[in-house]
C-alpha cells in the first residue's frame, strides 16, 4: 500500500556530480540496503579506492532536495564504458531513476568508448528489465561471478554502429 503512496519524483531537479570521500557513508546506506545479503557488497575502501585512487574510474552521485539517492561507479577503459556498480535507494525505486542514471551515464560520461557494459545476477530479473529497456542485450553467461556462487549475465549495449558478434566486443 505504501508503495502507491509514493510521490513522484521530479527528474528535472535531480542534480548529478562527482563522488567525494565524505558521500561514500550515504553511499554505503544505499549499498548494503541493496546488497546486504551478499558477500560482494561493497565497503569504505572499495569506494574510497574508486575515488582516489582507480585512473579509469568516474564515480558520480544524483542528489535530490538535498538528499544522495543513487550512485554509480564506471570504467572508461580503451573501448569500453564498464557499469562496476550502481544503485538507487530504496524510497525512489520504481520511479524512473535508474533509466534517467542510465541514460546521463551514457548521455554526459561516455566519450570516446564503443560499448557499455555490466554485469548483473541471472536472477535480478527488475534489473535485467530496466538494462533491456535502455538497449542492452545479454551478451553471455559467467557461472559462478559472484561469491556465493550465482551466476551473472554480462550485458552490452553498443555504442557504435555494428553487427552483434564476439568479436564485436573485446572482453
Amino acid at each position: 500500500m505504501s508503495e502507491i503512496l509514493k510521490a513522484r519524483i521530479n527528474l528535472s531537479k535531480i542534480t548529478f556530480r562527482r563522488m567525494k570521500e565524505e558521500d561514500i557513508n550515504s553511499v554505503l546506506e544505499i549499498e548494503r540496503a541493496l546488497f546486504s545479503l551478499y558477500k560482494d557488497a561493497w565497503n569504505y575502501k572499495h569506494f574510497l579506492f574508486e575515488i582516489e585512487e582507480h585512473e579509469f574510474s568516474i564515480s558520480i552521485v544524483a542528489e535530490y532536495k538535498g538528499e544522495l539517492i543513487a550512485y554509480a561507479v564506471c570504467w572508461a577503459m580503451f573501448e569500453e564504458f564498464h557499469i562496476a556498480n550502481i544503485g538507487v535507494t530504496a524510497k525512489y525505486q520504481r520511479m524512473g531513476l535508474a533509466e534517467y542514471l542510465m541514460k546521463y551515464l551514457e548521455r554526459e560520461l561516455v566519450t570516446d568508448e564503443e560499448n557499455m557494459i555490466l554485469e548483473v545476477r541471472t536472477g535480478n530479473i527488475p534489473a535485467i528489465r530496466l538494462y533491456e529497456k535502455v538497449g542492452f542485450k545479454v551478451f553471455f553467461e559467467r557461472k559462478n561471478f559472484y561469491s556465493n556462487g550465482e551466476n551473472a549475465y554480462v550485458m552490452i549495449k553498443l555504442l557504435k554502429d555494428g553487427v552483434w558478434s564476439k568479436s564485436t566486443v573485446s572482453i
